[in-house]
């Protein structure tokens, strides 16, 4: 018997920069990390996640994002 099994695996990262400062090579170098943001799942859009925050409006596809089961 031959089997022939093939996979695909699909995953969705989004980051988004607020602002940006320019530093110094020895800053960089000098900096430690610290794990005081953790991330959080949303499984759909939530309206009230940004309150508080100057961000652009969402657009449609924003709007109904849903994370499939």
């Amino acid at each position: 018997m031959d089997l022939e099994i093939s996979t695909r695996i699909f995953e969705k990262y989004q980051l988004v920069v607020f602002e940006t400062t320019p530093i110094t090579e020895t800053d960089f170098d000098a900096f430690v990390e610290k794990p005081i943001v953790l991330p959080e799942n949303l499984q759909d859009y939530d309206p009230t996640f940004w309150d508080g925050y100057s961000i652009i409006e969402p657009n449609k596809a924003i709007k109904s994002f849903k994370i499939r089961e």
